[in-house]
């Protein structure tokens, strides 16, 4: 998700920027550059105040014009269209709780990281909830962390591959209790 969010944001900026310093061009140094991102905002935007920069008669920066409304329209609607789906679908909320759980496992020291949410792990999660021992848990199934999340609040949890460094380090392996 966040590769998508990326590419097209880096896309948006660079019509952005290319159509900023084209209209710079073709206004021929007569406008601020302001002026020309002005012009570019109120094209994708499809707002249409006017135009800053006068391109009547000049097909060219005419046709550049359409390039800039149908590329930036397209982009700014993909993203918008995202982010309604990221809503929609929760996305946004299982980022914000991912987050948060990577948050707290950062504060966690002298804790015990359970890998896998498995007959042994959740046998060993009870154990160490029992005995008040601060702990961490890792699996890569996303189901297992969303069904133990609710049957067991309070818990850190974290999504990932226990064999895989970065996520060791999400769980604060570093500061683990060494027993």
């Amino acid at each position: 998700m966040r590769n998508k969010w990326f590419w097209s944001g880096i896309l948006l900026v660079a019509i952005v920027l290319i159509g900023t310093f084209g209209y710079w061009l073709f206004g021929q140094g007569d406008f601020t550059l302001f002026d020309c991102l002005y012009m570019v905002v109120i094209t994708i935007a499809t707002i249409g105040y006017g135009e800053v920069v006068d391109i009547a008669g000049n097909v060219g920066a005419r046709t550049f014009t359409m390039f800039i409304a149908v590329a930036g329209i397209g982009v700014l609607a993909y993203l918008v269209t995202n982010l309604t789906a990221a809503i929609v679908e929760g996305e946004l909320t299982k980022s914000f709780r991912r987050r948060r759980m990577e948050k707290l496992a950062a504060k966690a020291r002298d804790h015990y990281i359970i890998c896998g949410v498995g007959w042994a792990g959740l046998h060993i999660i009870n154990e160490l909830r029992e005995t008040k021992r601060s702990h961490v848990i890792i699996d890569i199934d996303r189901t297992k962390v969303d069904k133990n999340l609710e049957t067991m609040p309070g818990e850190v949890f974290i999504e990932g591959d226990a064999t895989d460094n970065d996520t060791l380090l999400k769980a604060g392996v570093e500061k683990a209790a060494l027993r």
